[in-house]
């Protein structure tokens, strides 16, 4: 799996907050997603098939997520 895989189900992520900035849809704790993320400086990237604790402080930086099970059933059906 690589970003080309990715990024054309961007669309289906989790956002983690609501409008006003409340969090509406938080990483579950013992599951295998890939989050979207944005640091301060404006640098986007993924983290891929990870667990919350698994990402340690970048999981701060999360703005989506999708569970890891689905984005590569996506990837897969999408393929055929």
């Amino acid at each position: 799996m690589n970003l080309k895989d990715i990024i054309p189900f961007k669309e289906y992520f989790n956002p983690i907050y609501g409008v006003n900035g409340d969090e509406i849809n938080p990483i579950p704790e013992d599951m295998k997603v890939t989050a979207y993320c944005v640091h301060r400086d404006g640098t986007k990237f993924y983290l891929i098939d990870q667990t919350e604790a698994e990402m340690g402080f970048d999981s701060l930086l999360a703005q989506s997520w999708i569970e890891q099970e689905r984005l590569e059933y996506l990837i897969q059906h999408e393929r055929l």
